[in-house]
């Protein structure tokens, strides 16, 4: 079960906290370096009390809650973080902003000040700074609720005081990041700190650090909090990013961005998600997300069969390839939805019954069944575990004759040191269409 303090729980939460404390982070550095101040013993902490913490060699400089409650109009809906925290014995019995160290059960001294505890929200949340009075005229059919601890929602932009989650065609975190990426690369002099482009690849390469680190947290289980240092983000400002991991973080991203937008249709279309569907699709989602950096290409590859020579992340070529919008809802987003009644194994790539049934991102049609068959089997990239399955999940063709190579030039081997008879003609894998696997795996 995911720390209660943390939003990674929540798929849309989780990249909104890291890129949230990201953009904290930077503008930190350009209030310091703007001072000529040193940041050496200085950092971004995540899930130590509170999301995140801004620390120095003092302490905690600010703590920052995040809420990413998309229906959230007014301070009501985020009573959660403005009441005081009580533990008993380790147990949260009430929910608050954690501005007291917490020792053994105990909330003790406080270390964070007034002036140093933040929320951040998506939505504009009306009347949070006023008094009962002013707030009950403004609004007299909302409930008003007493910021007792006098918790300050963060300004991202002058009078702007909330960020909406990434959605296609928005990336206003992302942008504000940029922009502070800018201001640091123009005080040190950058050569490139007018280029997008550049500074793009310095913010993919900083997500995908802090993915890294929030890996070994919640994926390797290493008992540290995941961490950025100021200094390591100097210095990766200053050099110049690895081109394949600024495009499989950017890959990354795009994915994200996918799901999050699937999962927002449905619950606008069907008035209201099960949890438990939610969490199916946020699960997986999240255990996709946290592959490292080879095992996520290797499984892109693995997903796009009729994809041949793409996935070495060289250019921007294998990102526009490799993930599609409409493709992973089509079929992919789609099974992780409505299968109910199989459970999803990201190293089969699909489900395990009858054989074993692969997802996809094909959505080739009749027309092209040749030509697909012959892509997949053409496809030097693919891995042995993805044939040894009985059924290759498609957008709409259902085919009972096995996807074979029998047309194809004997040099093809699948990388394998094997005699032509064991190749990939002896493969059992038929092609099925999503709404056949759906039904099957129902």
């Amino acid at each position: 079960m995911a720390d209660k303090r943390n939003a990674t729980a929540s798929w849309s939460g989780y990249l909104h906290q890291g890129q949230a404390g990201i953009l904290v982070a930077l503008k930190e550095m350009n209030r310091l370096i703007v001072a000529n101040e040193m940041f050496d013993d200085w950092s971004v902490v995540f899930e130590n009390a509170e999301d995140f913490d801004i620390q120095n060699g003092m302490g905690v400089f600010s703590r920052h809650q995040v809420k990413a409650y998309k229906d959230a109009k007014y301070p009501n809906a985020v009573k959660d973080v403005l009441g005081t925290q009580l533990y008993i014995g380790n147990k949260l019995i009430t929910k608050g902003f954690q501005f007291r160290k917490l020792e053994g059960g105990v909330l003790t001294e406080v270390e964070v000040n007034e002036d140093s505890r933040y929320l951040h929200v998506i939505t504009e949340i009306k009347g949070f700074v006023l008094n009962e009075d002013d707030f009950k005229k403004a609004y007299p059919d909302a409930n008003w609720i007493n910021n007792i601890h006098k918790i300050k929602l963060y300004e991202y932009s002058a009078g702007i005081f909330y960020c909406p989650l990434v959605t296609e065609g928005n990336s206003t975190l992302e942008n504000y990041c940029l922009e502070e990426i800018q201001k640091y690369l123009v005080h040190i002099g950058h050569r490139e700190a007018q280029e997008k482009e550049y500074q793009r690849r310095i913010y993919y390469c900083l997500v995908n650090q802090l993915d890294v680190e929030i890996k070994k947290r919640h994926i390797d289980k290493v008992d540290t909090y995941p961490k950025l240092l100021f200094s390591d983000i100097d210095q990766l400002l200053k050099s110049n990013p690895d081109q394949k991991a600024y495009l499989i973080s950017a890959c990354k991203k795009v994915l994200a961005t996918i799901v999050n937008d699937f999962i927002s249709d449905i619950y606008e279309q069907s008035g209201g998600l099960d949890v438990t569907v939610i969490e199916r699709i946020q699960v997986h989602s999240s255990e996709i997300y946290h592959l490292d950096n080879e095992g996520f290409v290797q499984f892109l590859r693995d997903i796009n069969p009729n994809e041949q020579d793409v996935g070495e992340f060289t250019s921007i070529h294998d990102v526009i390839a490799l993930v599609k919008k409409d493709n992973f809802r089509t079929v992919f987003l789609n099974c992780l939805y409505q299968v109910s009644g199989s459970e999803y194994h990201l190293t089969d790539r699909g489900y395990q019954e009858n054989g074993g049934y692969i997802l996809s991102l094909i959505v080739d049609d009749y027309l092209s069944i040749k030509s697909l068959k012959r892509k997949i089997s053409e496809n030097s990239m693919l891995t042995q575990a993805l044939f040894d399955k009985s059924y290759l999940i498609n957008k709409e063709i259902s085919d009972p004759e096995n996807i074979t190579k029998n047309d194809l030039s004997e040099s093809i081997n699948w990388g394998n040191n094997t005699d032509t008879s064991d190749r990939f003609d002896k493969s059992h894998m038929r092609l099925i269409n999503v709404n056949d696997a759906i039904n099957k795996l129902n």
